[in-house]
C-alpha cells in the first residue's frame, strides 16, 4: 500500500500534488503571477528595462505602480512635468538619470541609492532646490547646468566619488557651490559662468581626473580647494573678477598648463607645494604683490609671469628645468628675480618691458646658465 498506489502514484506525485493542484492551474497560474496578488493591493515591484523617458505627469507618477528598478537610462523631459515626489520608489538606474526642461521646482528622490550613468539636470527653469538623500556616489559625470533659480547645490551635496567629471555652468541665480564630502573626481571639473556663485568650496577633492576650469564667474569671492594636490589635466583658474580667495596651497602637479590670470582682486597667491607642471601661466592679475613658487621643480614646456603690475619679486629658488620658453613681461613692480637653482631652458629667454627689474641682475642669471644651457635666443630690453 504504501509504496504502490497511494503515495508515489496517483495521490501525491501524480494527480493531486504535481499535476492539477499545486504546480498546474491554482498556484503558478492564476492566482499567484497573474490577475489577483501583482494587481492586489502589495504589488511585486520589479525591473524595467531601459531606456525609458517620462514625459507627462501621467506617466511619472505611474513609474512607481509597478518598478523600483531602471536598468537602462531614465529620462524625465519636458515642461509637462511639475512634479518627481511620486517617484520616492526608485532606488537604482543602471544608466543615466536625465531632468531636463522640466517645471519642477524640486527634485526629491529619497531611496535612490545607485546611479551607474551620468546625471544630468539641466534646462529646468523653475528648480530651486532638491535632495538625493541617498546617493553617494555616480558612476558616470554630473551636471548641473541652465537651471535658472537654483541658488545652491544640496542636490548633490552627500556624493562622495564621481566617476566622470563634474560640470556646474551657467545657473543664472546660483550662489552657494558646496560639496564638503567630495574626495574622488575620474574627470574634469568645470564651473563657468555662473554670474551670482559668491563662493565654491570642495574641502575634502583631493584629485581632479582631468582638467579643472574655473572661469567666468563675475563675483565669485572664494574658492577653496585646499585638499587639492593633483590634476592630471591643464588647470584654468581665469576671468573671475571678484576672486579674493583662492585656496590651492596643496597643489603639487599639473600635468597640463596652469593659467591663473584675468582676476582683478586676487592677492598673494600660494603655490608652495606646487612641484611640477606641464606649463605655467601667471598673468593680468593686477592686485597680485607676491606668488609663492617655492617648490617648484620643473615645468615641462612653458613659464610665463606676465603683466602683473602690483608683483613686486619673482623667486623660484629650486627650479632646476624649463622644458619650454621663460618670459617675463610687463611686470612694473617687479624688483627682485631669484633662479638659484636653474640648470636649462629649452626655448627662448625673454625678460622685457619691467621697468623697475635690475638688467644687471638678469644678466647675471643669463651669464650662469651660458649659451649651453639656453636653447633658443635671448631678449633683455626695455627693463631697469
Amino acid at each position: 500500500d504504501d509504496t504502490g498506489d497511494d503515495d508515489t502514484g496517483d495521490d501525491d506525485t501524480g494527480d493531486d500534488d504535481t499535476g492539477d493542484d499545486d504546480t498546474g492551474d491554482d498556484d503558478t497560474g492564476d492566482d499567484d503571477t497573474g490577475d489577483d496578488d501583482y494587481s492586489g493591493a502589495e504589488p511585486q515591484l520589479s525591473v524595467l528595462a531601459g531606456p525609458i523617458t517620462l514625459s507627462t505627469q501621467a506617466a511619472v507618477d505611474g513609474l512607481c505602480d509597478d518598478f523600483h528598478t531602471v536598468a537602462g537610462d531614465l529620462s524625465i523631459v519636458g515642461p509637462l512635468v511639475q512634479d518627481v515626489s511620486l517617484l520616492d520608489c526608485v532606488i537604482e538606474v543602471g544608466g543615466d538619470l536625465r531632468i531636463d526642461g522640466t517645471s519642477v521646482n524640486s527634485v526629491e528622490l529619497p531611496a535612490l541609492a545607485q546611479l551607474s550613468g551620468d546625471l544630468i539636470v539641466t534646462g529646468n527653469s523653475m528648480l530651486e532646490a532638491g535632495e538625493l538623500e541617498s546617493l553617494t556616489s555616480v558612476g558616470g559625470r554630473v551636471e548641473l547646468s541652465s537651471n535658472d533659480r537654483l541658488v545652491d547645490l544640496t542636490l548633490v551635496s552627500g556624493l562622495s566619488a564621481i566617476g566622470g567629471g563634474l560640470s556646474v555652468h551657467s545657473n543664472g541665480l546660483l550662489v552657494e557651490m558646496a560639496l564638503p564630502q567630495l574626495v574622488f573626481l575620474g574627470g574634469d571639473l568645470d564651473l563657468r559662468s555662473n554670474f551670482a556663485l559668491v563662493t565654491a568650496s570642495l574641502v575634502a577633492l583631493s584629485a581632479v581626473g582631468g582638467s579643472l576650469e574655473v572661469r567666468f564667474n563675475d563675483v565669485l569671492e572664494g574658492l577653496d580647494l585646499r585638499s587639492m594636490e593633483s590634476v592630471a589635466g591643464s588647470a584654468w583658474i581665469a576671468s573671475c573678477l571678484a576672486l579674493a580667495d583662492l585656496d590651492v596651497g596643496a597643489l603639487e602637479e599639473v600635468g597640463d598648463d596652469l593659467y591663473i590670470g584675468g582676476n582683478a582682486s586676487l592677492p598673494e597667491l600660494d603655490l608652495g607645494s606646487l612641484v611640477t607642471a606641464g606649463a605655467i601661466r601667471l598673468s593680468l592679475n593686477p592686485s597680485q604683490p607676491a606668488i609663492d613658487l617655492s617648490a617648484l621643480q620643473s615645468v615641462l614646456q612653458d613659464l610665463q609671469v606676465s603683466n602683473n603690475p602690483s608683483l613686486s619679486a619673482l623667486s623660484l629658488p629650486v627650479l632646476g628645468t624649463i622644458g619650454g620658453r621663460f618670459e617675463v613681461a610687463a611686470n612694473g613692480g617687479l624688483q627682485q628675480m631669484e633662479l638659484a637653482s636653474i640648470q636649462s631652458i629649452g626655448g627662448d629667454f625673454v625678460v622685457t618691458a619691467n621697468t623697475n627689474l635690475p638688467t644687471d641682475l638678469i644678466q647675471a642669471i643669463v651669464d650662469a646658465l651660458g649659451t649651453a644651457g639656453i636653447g633658443g635666443s635671448v631678449t633683455i630690453t626695455d627693463n631697469g
